[in-house]
């Protein structure tokens, strides 16, 4: 047998013992007796605020929330990292992506040992054993969980949108900069419509590994009764209600799957609406100075139209 012909077969089996195998098993568990109704519980019941909808939308805020942080905190250091003149760029570039190593629980942990009030009763962190009363909403519950997360998925992020800028070429911005080109203009003109994709990826997955995290909502929701899908879902198979946590967790499956598709449709429309967006933002972004319009690249340029190439 050849190998274009086994490699798919084994991929195929691998998928299907490690994915679908499962899914179909939790899927059948939910339509017994049991198992529907545990749906309607979930979705049509009393107890359904906090089974499902206060739990979902802690789940959607804390990934809203860590999917904007990582895009702001991955994406400023992949540009000072690939674009700017800063020193030992290599350095710091391998630095950024170390929290990504480290499991979340030790960064909540971590957290907890500085922030940790007497709330609780036991121990205290180290801010209020030295005096410093940590407020509630610091020490516990939504705030902390997704500075916790934040710091963990950032590297992600950088990795994804770091990848992106190098593929620029430095040459582009370097002439729209001899032609005189603002910075704002460079930046929304050539690197913005390049990295979008990106930036798109960095925010599905972000949002993706936020919403299913376990550990940083367990240790700092749950102490103050913050529940989110996944905390939940733990909650009620921990309990012996399985049919409710399976419920749960293909629910806990489709509305990441659902963020993931739209992330998905959003970069491919982009690629069949601009083929190359660095090349369609070129011929804006390199004019002379002067308004002249002449075309700063070769005596041979066809990309532009045939006024500004003929010299």
């Amino acid at each position: 047998m050849r190998s274009e012909t086994l490699v798919p077969i084994i991929l195929i089996l691998v998928v299907g013992i490690l994915v679908i195998a499962p899914l179909v098993k939790i899927v059948l568990s939910t339509l017994t007796i049991e198992g529907l109704d545990a749906w309607q519980a979930v979705l049509a019941s009393k107890m359904s605020e906090n089974l499902w909808w206060r739990p979902l939308l802690n789940t959607v805020l804390l990934g809203i929330g860590v999917a904007t942080g990582c895009l702001l905190m991955g994406g400023f250091l992949a540009w000072l990292v690939v674009l700017t003149d800063v020193p030992a760029p290599r350095t710091l570039g391998l630095l950024a992506t170390l929290p990504f190593m480290i499991p979340s629980f030790a960064a909540a942990l971590a957290w907890g040992a500085l922030f940790r009030n007497s709330r609780l009763g036991g121990s205290v962190g180290f801010f209020e054993a030295n005096g410093y009363i940590v407020p509630d909403w610091l020490a516990w519950g939504l705030l902390p969980t997704l500075i916790v997360l934040i710091a963990h998925y950032y590297s992600l992020a950088f990795t994804v949108i770091s990848a992106a800028l190098s593929s620029i070429g430095a040459d582009l911005v370097e002439a729209a900069q001899v032609a005189g080109a603002k910075r704002s203009r460079i930046f929304f003109g050539i690197i913005l419509p390049v990295v979008t994709p990106a930036l798109i990826a960095a925010a599905s997955l972000t949002f993706a590994g936020a919403v299913s995290n376990f550990a940083a909502p367990a240790l700092l929701g749950l102490p103050v009764r913050m529940q989110t899908l996944s905390t939940r879902l733990f909650g009620m198979i921990e309990t012996g209600q399985t049919e409710r946590g399976f419920v749960i967790a293909l629910l806990l499956i489709v509305v990441s799957a659902s963020f993931l598709w739209l992330g998905e449709r959003l970069v491919a429309g982009r690629k069949n609406s601009s083929p190359s967006p660095a090349r369609a933002a070129a011929p804006n972004a390199f004019r002379s100075a002067d308004g002249a319009g002449h075309c700063l690249q070769s005596p041979s340029c066809s990309a532009c139209s045939p006024p500004s190439c003929r010299r």
